[in-house]
């Protein structure tokens, strides 16, 4: 039986029961992950850690009749395929709880492997200090990754919407003491991942660019992250990422490390792209589920001029 439409009563619902119904609502929806969707919304309409929840569910614990009615509420949310991260308002990233909600992309898990891979990289750099630059930054969550992963890093986040970067400058602010405590700063920079150079010399730069192609079926929560930072243009979704892809030498110092986020169906134009910027070691690298989901390259450009190629 659904939470939602209960008649108001007073009885205190056993919070296993509870978790139980929302199961088995959110599946009958079509949510791919009901039960860990369940309980993040169970814990957050309690306000209280999953553990903690975990422990009230093994006891049978009574639930407040408030804390029934909120979990009620974001069980029919979810149902409708709100994105779990709007309900709640955060998504988790590494070792970061980002705030997000309409007008910004949703970070996904697959990224932080490709946030691993320019960790590895930087943290592996002589010197002192490094820098990096994180194009269509969105919530922020790459650019602060690094800065607060990897010492002494100053990152330059680009973002062309001025909505998402409301969510940026939050996230920014949230986590500057963490990332100062090392030495690091992020300095956003509102404006278009094509035109950018505010350096020349970034170690690494990053990127997860609008690349879906309009053609392809999505899960219905796709359909609430902001065109602008989904569809990449063209037939396959690389209209974009080529254009970012192209003129990206110019702000990268001579053997930096470049690694570009793109779909399954165009890896193969993506890594194209790579070699005709002039990059070298061109990988492309699967996800967790095995699927092409991003391709690195290393700058061979000697910063002189801007003979890249174009789209």
């Amino acid at each position: 039986m659904p939470l939602t439409g209960q008649p108001a009563s007073t009885t205190l619902a056993n919070a296993d029961q509870l978790l139980r119904q929302a199961i088995q609502q959110l599946a009958h929806a079509g949510v791919e992950s009901p039960t860990a969707d369940a309980k993040t919304l169970f814990a957050w309409a309690w306000d209280i850690s999953v553990s903690e929840l975990g422990s009230h569910v093994l006891r049978g614990t009574d639930v407040p009749c408030e804390v029934s009615a909120r979990y009620a509420q974001a069980c029919e949310r979810r149902s409708a395929r709100e994105p779990l991260q709007h309900i709640t308002g955060v998504a988790p990233f590494r070792y970061q709880e980002l705030h997000v909600g309409p007008g910004v992309f949703i970070p996904r898990p697959e990224t932080e492997l490709m946030v691993s891979h320019a960790v590895e990289y930087l943290a592996g750099l002589p010197g002192d200090s490094h820098t990096a630059v994180d194009l269509c930054t969105g919530s922020g969550a790459i650019a602060i990754a690094l800065a607060t992963e990897v010492p002494r890093t100053h990152v330059h986040a680009v973002e062309l919407s001025p909505e998402a970067a409301r969510y940026t400058e939050h996230n920014i602010d949230r986590y500057r003491p963490a990332f100062e405590a090392h030495g690091s700063a992020v300095t956003l920079h509102i404006g278009d991942a094509t035109e950018f150079l505010g350096t020349t010399s970034a170690q690494v730069i990053t990127c997860n660019p609008p690349y879906v192609a309009r053609a392809v079926e999505h899960a219905p929560e796709v359909a609430s992250d902001p065109d602008l930072a989904l569809y990449g243009g063209g037939a396959d979704g690389s209209e974009l990422p080529q254009k970012i892809i192209a003129r990206t030498p110019r702000i990268l110092a001579p053997g930096g490390l470049f690694i570009c986020e793109h779909a399954e169906y165009n890896a193969y134009t993506i890594e194209n792209a790579f070699h005709r910027a002039g990059f070298t070691s061109v990988e492309t690298v699967g996800d967790y589920t095995g699927r092409d989901r991003f391709t690195r390259g290393y700058s061979a450009h000697s910063g002189e001029d801007d003979c890249v190629s174009h789209i």
